[in-house]
């Protein structure tokens, strides 16, 4: 395999990772989600031709968020493309929030990634089940021969605990 394929596959592994937290600083900014959708394939072609300069020491979210954050101030300063309202100060205040919420969000779910296999075996195999692409309660209530308020009730009594775990000041910490 060439060099240029393996750069190749790893810009186009780290960018799928990265995606959702590139989706999640679009979204505020642009409400169309055709105008959306044109921004991030502008992001992600910019960052495919830049990729041979990005540092594999450092992370690749804050580079493509560089990356993603001069596109969108080409986006605003164009004035076919800017959407009314938002210019450069209102991105300022957007990234920041995007930045805030993204950091929170990363903290929730490692609590999470920290709490679910504390589960009881039936309350994990009920999360398994219910995310599962394309589950409805419907669905697993069917796979667990009940019926579909018995899931939902379940499911909110997980959630519950899940909640109240992901919650704890102590977590992480000589837990349960």
């Amino acid at each position: 395999m060439s060099e240029s394929s393996n750069k190749h596959g790893d810009f186009n592994r780290r960018l799928l990772a990265s995606g959702p937290r590139l989706r999640a600083y679009i979204r505020p900014i642009i409400f169309d989600p055709s105008v959306a959708d044109a921004l991030m394939q502008d992001i992600t072609s910019t960052a495919a031709k830049a990729f041979n300069s990005y540092d594999p020491k450092q992370p690749f979210d804050a580079w493509l968020m560089g990356v993603a954050h001069n596109c969108a101030l080409l986006f605003l300063d164009n004035p076919r493309t800017r959407p009314k309202g938002i210019g450069r100060e209102t991105l300022k205040q957007l990234e920041a929030i995007s930045f805030q919420a993204a950091a929170q969000a990363d903290v929730l779910q490692d609590a999470l990634d920290h709490c679910l296999p504390k589960l009881t075996k039936t309350d994990g195999l009920l999360i398994t089940q219910r995310f599962k692409k394309g589950a409805t309660n419907e669905t697993v209530a069917r796979l667990q021969k009940v019926n579909a308020f018995t899931v939902s009730y379940a499911l909110n009594r997980v959630f519950e605990k899940l909640l109240v775990a992901v919650n704890r000041p102590s977590r992480g910490q000589n837990d349960e």
